[in-house]
């Protein structure tokens, strides 16, 4: 945008690219979204590798813990340490 005079004025408005089919070339918003989710992944995987962990401790089946971690993420953990106690080995 120019002004009067000539001299180029800072637009705060977002810029469109007419080659991307005006697609916003504000990426830093959408590598803030992409990390986000990718720490929120990354959170959830570990929790549920905890879980399958703390049952096999309890002689349960890690592999099931590990995929209803996946689904209910902490709160497994909760079930998992509030209401199971560890069963006797076989």
């Amino acid at each position: 945008m120019l002004s009067g005079d000539g001299r180029r004025i800072l637009d705060k408005t977002p810029k469109t690219d007419s080659h991307v089919g005006g697609a916003s070339t504000d990426w830093k918003g959408e590598y803030a979204q992409m990390y986000e989710v990718q720490g929120y992944v990354a959170g959830l995987g570990t929790v549920a590798l905890i879980n399958a962990g703390l049952a096999q401790g309890k002689n349960r089946s890690g592999l099931n813990w590990f995929l209803l971690s996946l689904l209910l993420g902490p709160i497994a953990t909760f079930v998992l340490v509030a209401f199971f106690e560890k069963q006797r080995g076989e």
